[in-house]
């Protein structure tokens, strides 16, 4: 479960792109990718692209390398790009996955949660995720939480107390993976919210150490230059990291 990390958007096959994305990819890199914070090259992530590289994302990503590392070939990849921790959960019931489908297998669920600062609801009988700035209903929520004076601000944003949010979220999840006997692991996708969570969940089932790598000059290699994700190596480390935990 997570989001577009999860769902190993970053692994592009760069044969899909056109000449013109080609030229244009020249100039950029990781720190200043591609498909940038300003849109300028929006033009090029079509569906037409994004449905080519498909299958690149499935296969190259953490749970892919993970299952490799697992020694399973069995795996179900439920990541979705931007979206939240509480839409994750609202998708995994939804496919009615709570009922326990896989009372033959051994499960593991992974679950490598997003920033606690997304949030989702339902609009016209589907899962809408708002991201940051993306919606006025998300400004509005965040303005109710600051209006009582917090002081848990990361770059503006409160954290503790949609944290909390994520925690419900997660208590969730593993009230399922107990009640069919299932592994259960959930990782940060950035250290911003771990303290928090650690100050009012003590479950060994999250672990608070980020298996992100940084990126900084050192890492460079493992992030695309196209959209700023991990790429193949990126995923290839995550997935070792967090088998080094699992298996621990």
């Amino acid at each position: 479960m997570g989001c577009s990390h999860t769902e190993g958007y970053g692994c592009w096959d760069e044969t899909t792109f056109s000449d013109e994305m080609l030229l244009k990819l020249k100039k950029h890199t990781p720190i200043n990718p591609f498909f940038g914070s300003d849109n300028s090259n929006i033009k090029f992530h079509t569906n037409e692209l994004i449905s080519k590289n498909k299958n690149n994302f499935k296969t190259k990503g953490w749970p892919a390398n993970l299952a490799k590392l697992m020694g399973t070939a069995d795996i179900l990849n439920l990541g979705k790009g931007a979206s939240s921790n509480s839409g994750q959960t609202k998708e995994f019931f939804k496919r009615n996955l709570h009922k326990n489908p896989y009372a033959e297998y051994d499960v593991t669920l992974v679950w490598l949660m997003t920033e606690p600062f997304r949030i989702s609801f339902y609009v016209n009988r589907k899962i809408e995720n708002y991201m940051i700035d993306s919606h006025p209903i998300w400004k509005e929520y965040f303005k109710e939480i600051i209006s009582h004076h917090s002081k848990d601000m990361f770059n503006g944003i409160p954290v503790e107390d949609p944290t909390l949010e994520s925690i419900f979220y997660f208590n969730i999840m593993e009230t399922v993976c107990i009640k069919n006997n299932w592994k259960f692991h959930a990782f940060p996708l950035t250290n911003v919210f771990s303290k928090y969570f650690r100050k009012h969940e003590s479950s060994d089932n999250f672990h608070e150490n980020c298996v992100m790598p940084l990126l900084d000059d050192n890492n460079l290699k493992l992030y695309s230059h196209v959209c700023g994700h991990l790429n193949e190596m990126g995923y290839q480390q995550v997935a070792k990291s967090m088998y080094s935990v699992i298996k621990s």
